[in-house]
């Protein structure tokens, strides 16, 4: 069974944001749940090592 292009590459979650060094645009590597809001906390890192935290609300 072939894959479609969609299954075969590894999915990329990235915020609207550009990286500040480089203005790549920065992939999603940890998403934790903060159990005390039902937010999450995303950790976001670009091919030039620059390594952004988001907290996001739910």
């Amino acid at each position: 069974m072939a894959l479609n292009k969609a299954q075969a590459e590894p999915r990329k979650e990235s915020h609207e944001a550009l990286c500040r060094q480089c203005n790549a645009v920065p992939r999603l590597v940890h998403k934790i749940l903060n159990v005390r809001t039902g937010g999450s906390l995303r950790m976001y890192k670009c091919e030039c090592g620059q390594q952004t935290w988001i907290d996001q609300p739910e």
